[in-house]
């Protein structure tokens, strides 16, 4: 387990560096900590709960909107110019994010808005769990 997540995480970050040369803002002293895709760990039970709440694996759920700049479907990565999301302490900003494997890229192009949810563990590890287009 240990290993597919060491893999996971160095594939993520070389996909990150090869298809998101991006600059990214990220003001000083802010957290960044790089998702991981745990979703498998997580059961359906645990994902039934309100927006925001602590989830009984101790991770929580939180809401944001942005615009889509970049989609590497194949990878499950987006690039997001989002709004501030007050939970986690960060301004507007330009972010890349996975997502888990369910969600479904295919639909989404760049330049349309977009309302996603996340869950982020204690570490504050952070993956997009499901993605709508907004008009």
């Amino acid at each position: 387990m240990q290993i597919i997540s060491r893999q996971r995480r160095i594939s993520a970050i070389a996909v990150t560096a090869i298809l998101f040369v991006i600059p990214i803002s990220v003001p000083a002293g802010a957290d960044t900590g790089q998702s991981q895709n745990t979703s498998a760990e997580v059961s359906e039970e645990d994902r039934t709960t309100q927006e925001g709440q602590m989830m009984q694996d101790g991770s929580r759920t939180i809401t944001g909107t942005g615009q889509v700049n970049k989609i590497a479907a194949q990878h499950h990565m987006l690039s997001i110019t989002h709004e501030p999301i007050s939970e986690m302490n960060w301004p507007r900003m330009k972010m890349n994010f996975r997502t888990s494997d369910d969600v479904d890229l295919s639909v989404l192009q760049p330049g349309q808005k977009v309302q996603f949810v996340m869950e982020v563990d204690e570490g504050n590890n952070y993956l997009i769990t499901d993605i709508k287009v907004v008009e």
